[in-house]
């Protein structure tokens, strides 16, 4: 009787808001079955750093050295090579996936809009960066320079982005097992899904 009713309240939980679909039990239980509707983004050619091309449906982008000179790109990131996705993300629960296939390097999250985007900056918190990144094979980092145990290379990752309880996390989206997350942090409106192919 007490199981049935700690599963009907993660339950209610569930449908309140209170927790992510994917921190439940049933949810790692069904994931084979049912997987969040992602939200869907396109990439922001705007801010895109002049060596990164992006698709004309806006949904791939790669670099691509640039050989003009575009003097008037105030929105891009430069130098890192970064680029937002559209729309942004104002209040409520969001999830994406993004297709990081075998590459050894790259960064995905969410940043704050008014971020600063020329020159070098720390991507951290601090700056409103918040970002998990993958460096070299098996080597993954959250906040700080200690690398996270995470024993297989994930080939989708999936982002969780709750707005209400300020948590953001990062998934292996083909296991629901989760990366990383960001609990209690400052995550306010305003904020735009980031990454560094």
């Amino acid at each position: 009787m007490n199981a049935q009713l700690e599963e009907m309240l993660t339950m209610k939980r569930v449908i309140d808001g209170a927790i992510s679909p994917l921190q439940t039990h049933e949810w790692r239980g069904i994931r084979h079955f049912m997987k969040p509707i992602p939200d869907p983004l396109c990439f922001d050619p705007e801010s895109a750093n002049p060596n990164l091309r992006v698709s004309i449906d806006l949904t791939q982008v790669k670099f691509q050295p640039s050989t003009e000179n575009l003097k008037d790109r105030r929105h891009c990131f430069e130098p890192g090579l970064y680029v937002l996705a559209m729309p942004g993300f104002q209040s409520g629960l969001h999830y994406w996936e993004v297709d990081v296939g075998l590459k050894s390097n790259w960064i995905i999250g969410v940043v704050k809009g008014l971020v600063e985007r020329k020159g070098i900056t720390e991507l951290s918190p601090p700056h409103g960066y918040f970002v998990l990144r993958k460096h070299q094979d098996y080597e993954f980092y959250g906040l700080g320079s200690l690398p996270l145990m995470v024993k297989t290379s994930p080939i989708r990752i999936g982002v969780s982005l709750d707005l209400i309880r300020h948590h953001l996390a990062f998934y292996d989206a083909d296991t629901a097992k989760m990366i990383y997350e960001y609990s209690d942090c400052s995550l306010d409106k305003g904020l735009f899904a980031f990454f560094c192919p």
